[in-house]
């Protein structure tokens, strides 16, 4: 949870709901806007570990 928006901000997410796909270096990887899927999520894991 971000209540305060400061990840959201600091990866200029433009609006809510949204996943983000961090990569181990900190770097966003891809953004997910909307309601996000348990497959869709577990495909955005997998793909960070490519």
């Amino acid at each position: 949870l971000d209540g305060l928006g400061r990840f959201s901000r600091h990866y200029t997410t433009p609006g809510l709901p949204a996943t983000l796909f961090v990569g181990a270096d900190g770097r966003l990887r891809s953004i997910h806007m909307g309601e996000i899927s348990r497959e869709a999520v577990l495909a955005g894991i997998a793909e960070l570990h490519e």
